[in-house]
């Protein structure tokens, strides 16, 4: 397709839907219509949301404080209402949920919404119950809704799935690394290896050889006398050792046969 040549959009993208009944409202911005549009692509089937809200500015693409300004109106307006996280989740700082609210411009009459919007039998059937408390009605079985995409929702969620998984699979990966680093680590640990560690960690390379004596000199155990047994473990060593280094004396490096002979000589005790 050539740029500037005129082309059919009947069902060529994929993107928000706003009903007819919310864009002839005045009750709220054309930012907060495209704002309800958007965060309703990330409804699942128990029609709830909960993007951050990051990444629903993007969407927008506005910035994270016009994204809250429209959230807050669409609030405001009773259009949508926000469950915070509670428990755990907000411990794992999860994200805000969206709860879509029955407004009257949805509504069939003189100021609401227009019998061809959408069919009012569909908005008499409850589905889904994961916030108590809330009652959450079903349109996706209303014809305009249908073939104006609602269908395709499931592509945002499908994302932020893919998402979550993409993280997921990272985390997989970092563990599957680490196993594999502890299946080639050995008592004593190679000195080389030990260096690059402890270089990576941030000391030096003297530090790095005086660090090698130290936990020698202690058995290869950690300050609290667990023993090394993964190179993951000993990059977590290494960064203590370097925090607490004043605390660790250089040992006393032992005598060779050598230098043992030429100081016995210098002592005329040979």
């Amino acid at each position: 397709m050539e740029i500037g040549k005129p082309f059919n959009p009947y069902r060529l993208f994929v993107g928000s839907f706003i009903p007819n009944c919310l864009m002839r409202t005045t009750s709220i911005s054309p930012g907060a219509k495209l704002c309800w549009a958007r965060l309703a692509q990330y409804a699942g089937k128990n029609g709830i949301a909960w993007p951050s809200q990051d990444t629903l500015a993007k969407e927008l693409g506005v910035s994270t404080r016009q994204c809250r300004r429209y959230l807050a109106e669409l609030e405001q307006e009773k259009f949508i209402k926000r469950q915070s996280p509670e428990g755990t989740d907000r411990l794992k700082h999860c994200s805000n949920r969206y709860v879509f609210l029955w407004h009257p411009c949805f509504q069939p009459g003189d100021d609401g919404a227009d019998t061809g919007d959408i069919e009012a039998e569909n908005a008499e059937k409850p589905v889904g119950d994961d916030l108590p408390g809330v009652v959450i009605y079903d349109l996706s079985e209303a014809g305009r809704y249908d073939r104006s995409g609602a269908g395709r929702y499931d592509r945002s969620n499908r994302r932020e799935s893919s998402e979550r998984e993409s993280s997921e699979r990272e985390s997989q990966k970092e563990s599957a690394r680490a196993n594999k680093e502890s299946e080639f680590f050995t008592i004593p640990p190679d000195q080389q290896k030990w260096k690059d560690i402890a270089l990576m960690v941030g000391l030096t390379e003297e530090e790095a050889e005086v660090s090698y004596d130290n936990f020698q000199a202690n058995g290869w155990k950690r300050a609290n006398k667990i023993p090394l047994e993964s190179w993951d473990a000993v990059r977590g060593a290494l960064k203590y050792w370097r925090n607490n280094r004043q605390r660790f004396p250089k040992p006393e490096k032992k005598e060779t046969i050598a230098e043992k002979h030429a100081r016995m000589k210098r002592e005329g005790k040979l």
